[in-house]
């Protein structure tokens, strides 16, 4: 799980990190927006997950009753 975790990061660092150069506010610094965006990527995975753990368990219930 804890490489599972790592790997994630790696990947949100390689979307994120070329937004670097482009990068202009002056409300928050990039490490803080990183910090933000890589938050609400997680949470999105996350929701997917529970999303597609919550259909296989309903088409596994369907198929127990089938058999």
């Amino acid at each position: 799980m804890e490489n599972d975790k790592a790997a994630f990061d790696q990947v949100l660092d390689a979307l994120i990190e070329p937004q670097r150069a482009t990068f202009e506010s002056k409300l928050e610094s990039f490490d803080l927006y990183a910090s933000r965006l890589k938050a609400q990527y997680s949470e999105q995975c996350e929701s997917y997950i529970a999303s597609l753990q919550n259909g296989y368990a309903e088409i596994i219930n369907k198929l127990k009753t089938q058999l």
